[in-house]
């Protein structure tokens, strides 16, 4: 007999979403204030002499570019879910078990947890290369400060909700 998977919830915040709208009235300034904060303390521990002219000029680019590489991690998620469209996979009961813990809490499967864990890296890293070769080009930042400064954004900003076991709200 074939085993029925529901699909509760392949990335938190995207069905948190779409399930809950006026969320968005929350998600949205909060990450503006996360990147702030996370930009100002690092240019003052860079010492930097333009943190105001830095900021103003960049945390829009900042914040969009941190939305799009979120995207870009639910893609490689939401991406195990397409997988499971070829009938083989489908019907293994290895991958509906990594894709359950992938929707309900990927710390009960090692392979979910690296498939997350992936997702977020690849966010970071594109945190970082937006970041460093598009919103900090025209900074008046020496290269050193632009590349810590990428990385600051990239590490503090990763989307580790993709960590956050959903099934704590069903």
């Amino acid at each position: 007999m074939k085993k029925e998977t529901t699909l509760y919830n392949v990335v938190f915040p995207i069905w948190l979403m779409v399930l809950f709208p006026t969320a968005w009235i929350a998600v949205i300034p909060l990450n503006l204030i996360v990147d702030f904060l996370v930009m100002f303390i690092t240019l003052k521990v860079l010492k930097s002499q333009n943190t105001k002219l830095c900021i103003k000029s960049s945390l829009l680019p900042v914040w969009l570019f941190g939305f799009l590489s979120d995207f870009i991690g639910v893609g490689i998620l939401f991406s195990t879910y397409l997988i499971g469209l070829i009938p083989a996979l489908s019907e293994s009961d290895a991958y509906n078990d990594i894709l359950g813990a992938l929707a309900m809490n990927p710390f009960e499967n090692i392979w979910a947890l690296l498939w997350a864990l992936a997702a977020i890296a690849v966010a970071g890293v594109m945190i970082y290369i937006f970041n460093r070769f598009v919103s900090f080009r025209k900074l008046p930042l020496e290269n050193k400060q632009k590349h810590l400064l990428a990385l600051s954004m990239a590490v503090f900003t990763a989307p580790y909700l993709f960590l956050l076991p959903t099934k704590l709200f069903y």
